[in-house]
């Protein structure tokens, strides 16, 4: 609950104009993309893959806790009621704050096609890394027992060191956006 707080007022202090992407939190309180660097999860609740990286999205922000950098696992859409949220919360035991992109103008800013989709983005709102978490899921329908390529733990890292981030972009499995069909 530390954390939400933390990253509702840091959010809530952002300056930005009104055509930048509006998040909307549990509270029903609006707010901006940061000008800090941010990890963020897309994705939608009713996704299978979703639930299963939703723990790891967790613990790599436990780890991460003490850097200058948020978290943020952000709903695609305005379609999923606050009972689905708290059902997903409840099946994947998912702590961090949820935001809906219910315009999904972050959905659209980020060209988020999947779900789940990660992103890192640094002060000024450029995207340092976009894709898959890890290497586990192959294609739908195909996935290994563990990973062995660790794309968005090891571009934070990089971020978090100023080095260069290899490989920027990776291809995201899991479950079509809406807004991708459209």
């Amino acid at each position: 609950m530390k954390i939400f707080l933390m990253m509702v007022m840091l959010l809530g202090m952002s300056c930005s104009t009104a055509n930048e992407p509006m998040w909307v939190d549990e509270d029903g309180h609006e707010t901006k993309l940061p000008n800090q660097p941010i990890a963020i999860m897309i994705f939608v609740p009713d996704c299978p893959w979703a639930m299963r990286y939703a723990s790891d999205f967790q613990k790599l922000q436990r780890e991460n806790e003490d850097k200058k950098l948020l978290f943020a696992a952000v709903i695609s859409g305005n379609e999923y009621s606050d009972k689905e949220v708290k059902k997903f919360r409840h099946e994947t035991g998912y702590q961090g704050p949820i935001f809906c992109d219910k315009n999904e103008k972050t959905t659209q800013f980020l060209k988020a096609t999947i779900s789940p989709e990660f992103f890192l983005l640094d002060e000024h709102q450029h995207i340092q890394y976009r894709g898959a978490f890890d290497n586990r899921l192959k294609d739908l329908g195909q996935h290994r027992l563990k990973a062995d390529s660790f794309y968005f733990r090891n571009a934070i890292e990089a971020m978090l060191r100023n080095d260069q981030i290899y490989p920027h972009t990776t291809q995201a499995v899991g479950c079509y956006l809406e807004t991708a069909l459209e």
